[in-house]
């Protein structure tokens, strides 16, 4: 049987983290934070005891902080797995836009979705990233 995949999703929004429990959480095992504060602890909580989260999703604009700072403190601390970050503002530079797009491209680790986020193209890029 093949394992559950973990997944670390932030985003400030308490309804949407609602969606993300009810769509994610019948494949994966999904820890939601709605704050970058708890998304760094639970991430390094996670390299350091394992198991380690295999995609983060993350919300560009939190309440006040920043999804690009987050993501990276994160790889600063040894997170090298996929990073989806969502939003509804202009696409970083460095991300891959997957909007529409059939196939993920492997090795990418950092990718691009727009809002609104449709749940069901979003379980599908997860499940071709791990």
């Amino acid at each position: 049987m093949q394992r559950r995949q973990r997944i670390l999703v932030v985003e400030d929004e308490i309804h949407i983290l609602e969606v993300y429990r009810e769509f994610l959480g019948l494949k994966h095992d999904t820890t939601l934070t709605d704050n970058v504060s708890d998304a760094y602890e639970a991430m390094s909580n996670a390299l350091e005891e394992g198991p380690r989260y295999d995609v983060v999703v993350v919300d560009r604009k939190l309440n006040g902080d920043d999804g690009d700072a987050l993501v990276k403190k994160m790889r600063k601390i040894g997170y090298d797995k996929p990073v989806i970050m969502v939003s509804g503002s202009e696409m970083p530079e460095d991300a891959y836009e997957l909007d529409g797009k059939d196939e993920v491209p492997r090795g990418k680790g950092y990718m691009f979705l727009r809002k609104p986020i449709r749940f069901a193209y979003l379980g599908k890029v997860i499940d071709q990233m791990v």
